[in-house]
């Protein structure tokens, strides 16, 4: 860890970061006049970024902001800006630096997109959801609330309080009630309104497994008819429900999206991924689900070569293990893994299988 005062003079400053910090990869801290981290960046080059926060423009308004509270600066070189990424985060949830927006943990809204509660189950998001969620779809981040409102409505499922009785019309009853919907949403047709028995269970049960269908990936179906249903709509000029629906349709086609990313990343990103570390040799990311599950040094002898084997069979399972226990699955961890080899998809050329990976290992 390097790191210099900033002197009154930026040009001074400026002639110091040239002479000390490398055009390398790296992280960097910018430390207030009480001591206290107030920022954590990173760059693929570290002198050119610092160099930015002291050019006579300023950078932007928040760069000005950090830079006039900044007495001094600290970096630390990383070997790649892969490693420079989850450097970052990892030092953004360690201090929480007051300028800090991604990875803070109290900003780290994440939820579970559930299906269940009750004989008469239906969509909703929970943080930590319980046993009487039936069917889990996610982690995602805390603001799909719409999505998931208007996802109930299109497969008209119920919304109401898990206090309001369910009452289906092919349960038998000794005395026969009449009993009127709880809301409006049943009269909009939104609800088949199992409160008040518009509905068999058999019925409601068939709509729960369709929206259980949407949330696996079988989206299109529900898609093509808010579609045809929006240009049927707008043909007749009933424009408000032509912008409901147009509204209902981008929402869902949204979060079926989102839902499909967090699949493909669970699928894909399985593998080694080999990155040189400062001091030479190379250093194994293992990546699972989309996330880095841990990481070690490459094999470059018989004892480091038994390591590698036995950190790797507790990711991916071997003979005689059950594979790494899932963790609790984290967004900004599966979006840094999942955006960078997007943003850079010849890096996926240099991953190696596990099962690769352990066979170069037992070579040894």
């Amino acid at each position: 860890m390097l790191q210099m005062e900033l002197a009154s003079d930026p040009r001074v400053s400026r002639r110091m970061i040239r002479s000390h910090c490398e055009p390398a990869p790296g992280v960097y801290g910018m430390i207030d006049s009480d001591g206290q981290l107030i920022y954590v960046g990173k760059s693929k080059a570290l002198r050119n970024r610092l160099l930015s926060y002291l050019r006579s423009s300023g950078g932007d308004s928040k760069a000005r902001r950090i830079i006039a509270r900044t007495q001094r600066l600290v970096w630390e070189n990383c070997p790649h800006e892969f490693s420079a990424l989850l450097r970052e985060l990892e030092l953004i949830r360690r201090w929480r630096p007051r300028y800090n927006v991604r990875g803070q943990p109290r900003r780290l809204q994440r939820s579970y997109i559930c299906v269940g509660r009750g004989p008469a189950a239906y969509v909703y998001l929970a943080a930590n959801p319980t046993s009487r969620s039936e069917w889990l779809f996610g982690p995602v981040r805390s603001r799909w609330d719409e999505a998931i409102r208007r996802l109930n409505d299109c497969f008209q499922l119920r919304a109401c309080s898990d206090r309001i009785a369910v009452r289906f019309a092919d349960e038998r009853e000794l005395f026969v009630r009449q009993d009127a919907p709880r809301c409006l949403r049943h009269q909009l047709g939104m609800c088949l309104a199992p409160c008040s028995a518009g509905c068999s269970s058999g019925d409601y049960g068939r709509r729960v497994r369709g929206v259980c269908e949407f949330l696996r990936g079988n989206d299109r179906p529900l898609l093509e008819r808010l579609e045809a249903e929006m240009l049927a709509a707008a043909a007749t000029q009933r424009f408000e429900r032509a912008a409901y629906l147009r509204d209902s349709w981008q929402a869902l086609v949204e979060l079926a999206g989102c839902l499909r990313s967090l699949r493909e990343a669970r699928q894909r990103f399985r593998f080694v991924y080999p990155l040189p570390e400062l001091a030479g040799g190379e250093r194994w990311y293992l990546i699972d689900r989309g996330h880095v599950q841990a990481a070690v040094p490459a094999p470059r002898s018989r004892r480091t070569s038994r390591r590698a084997l036995r950190v790797l069979e507790e990711v991916y399972g071997g003979e005689g293990h059950g594979g790494w226990p899932p963790p609790a699955e984290d967004p900004d961890v599966l979006l840094l893994v999942t955006g960078w080899f997007r943003r850079y998809p010849e890096e996926l050329g240099r991953t190696v299988a596990p099962e690769e990976a352990m066979a170069r290992c037992r070579e040894w």
